[in-house]
């Protein structure tokens, strides 16, 4: 019997509750590096102000910005050079700010390094002229001149202008990305506490697959490629798991049912996700192989388009009491495998790490010129049953308006249509006709996908 697709994410969300709190007891240190990607445990806060000391943010000379009040095209300001200072040096060189004969005094200096220090009570080196707004004397190599005043904290930096000690890195529960290990690494932290990785098996099924030992280069027809364990593996390592594969079933109930039991004991996994053998066919032993070792099933048949067969159970382990495994059946197709992980694992694998879940967007629909003749005024397709769809496409930005258009081609067996789609796109159930103009929720398959806005 079906559930609707939002009963079927309150169970997921329910299963991840209570599975969490035994997840979540576990940390580790991850070094920046190997960091992306995962979820942080401890909450990083900066131990340190940055920078450390005032710094240029251009090369040019640093002044006393209340000395050259004067400039101006008509009366150019003369400065001299009394030295020079570069990014690394110590900010603990004294210069003069004396003014003799006209002449007021200035430092090179170069970008990100320290302001030089002045032993003056009244004047302080306090802003940078950038080189490209100083004329050089054709008499001295030692004197420049500017045009006009410069204004106080000009191309300054502010000691802690950036961090300050205390100010967060990266708190509880979120997911690193790159400005997170630039981030940590400007405050000197070389690592982060993060929660351990979810451990997930990938398990295939089918006697038509090819297996590691067949040739590629088969003659028999009814052998093909597995397609969907090499893409569930990607996509798991894509979110920051640790996946491992764990075969092919072989047909058979007994079979199944020793296989998985197998897998399932000679390591400790969190997860165990399959692909076929979940719908209603004579070889489709993997709700019967779960029963068999007394899983509880939380749902069978989703009321979805594509992936309506997909199944979510917890094992127990063998000789281990209250320990579980959750196991993810999803549907042999590809795109219907695919639209299961994106729809019912992704939202599990989330509220396991207590994540956000990955947000959408809405787009305006607009029709695929490639569609049958028959929809050209406008009709997408209808959708008056009690499903939710979800249609891989295209979304891009057109006159600053993001719209989103379906693949032509939505065969949940073909390949070909989805590598060129950059998102799916959600049609909720018993909308009736969904036609070009209507606003629909949008998810992109990966950052790279969105559109520029503009």
């Amino acid at each position: 019997m079906h559930i609707a697709y939002t009963e079927a994410r309150r169970r997921i969300a329910a299963v991840a509750a209570e599975r969490r709190d035994s997840f979540l007891r576990d940390g580790e240190t991850v070094p920046l590096h190997q960091a992306v990607g995962r979820t942080v445990k401890t909450s990083l806060f900066s131990p340190a102000s940055t920078p450390t000391c005032d710094t240029s943010a251009m090369d040019g000379f640093a002044v006393c910005s209340a000395l050259t009040a004067s400039a101006s095209p008509q009366t150019p300001l003369m400065l001299r050079v009394v030295g020079s200072i570069v990014a690394g040096d110590e900010a603990s060189t004294f210069f003069d700010t004396d003014v003799v004969d006209g002449v007021v005094p200035c430092v090179e200096i170069m970008t990100g390094a320290p302001f030089p220090l002045t032993r003056s009570e009244h004047c302080q080196y306090d802003a940078c002229v950038p080189r490209e707004h100083t004329r050089k004397s054709l008499h001295d190599e030692w004197l420049i001149q500017i045009e006009q005043p410069v204004e106080w904290n000009q191309h300054r930096r502010v000691a802690g202008g950036d961090y300050s000690i205390g100010d967060p890195i990266a708190e509880e529960g979120v997911v690193l990305d790159p400005r997170h290990i630039m981030a940590a690494a400007s405050v000197g932290v070389d690592s982060f506490h993060c929660f351990r990785r979810v451990r997930v098996g990938v398990l295939s099924t089918g006697a038509e697959l090819l297996q590691e030992s067949d040739s590629r280069r088969t003659n028999d027809r009814s052998k093909i490629p597995d397609a969907n364990a090499p893409y569930l593996l990607a996509a798991m390592r894509e979110l920051g798991a640790e996946s491992h594969f764990l075969g092919t079933a072989p047909d058979g109930l007994i079979e199944t049912s020793e296989h998985i039991r197998s897998v399932m004991t000679s390591a400790s996994f969190d997860i165990i996700v399959s692909s076929g053998a979940v719908s209603a066919g004579t070889m489709d032993h993997i709700p019967e192989a779960l029963k068999t070792l007394q899983a509880a099933i939380h749902f069978h048949h989703v009321a979805i388009r594509p992936g309506h067969p997909a199944l979510l159970a917890t094992v127990p382990l063998p000789n281990q009491v209250d320990e579980k495994v959750t196991y993810f059946g999803l549907p042999g197709n590809p795109i219907a495998a695919a639209a299961c992980f994106r729809f019912l694992f992704m939202p599990y694998y989330h509220g396991l790490l207590g994540n956000s879940q990955v947000p959408c967007t809405t787009a305006t629909l607009r029709r695929n010129p490639q569609e049958p003749d028959a929809r050209i005024r406008g009709l997408v397709f209808s959708n008056a049953k009690q499903v939710d769809h979800f249609r891989h496409g295209r979304a891009e930005m057109v006159e600053g308006e993001l719209v989103a258009q379906f693949s032509a081609q939505q065969s949940p067996a073909k390949i070909s249509p989805f590598i060129a789609a950059n998102c799916w796109i959600h049609v909720p159930p018993a909308t009736g006709e969904v036609l070009a103009g209507d606003r629909l929720h949008v998810y992109f398959l990966h950052d790279s996908s969105i559109p520029v806005l503009g």
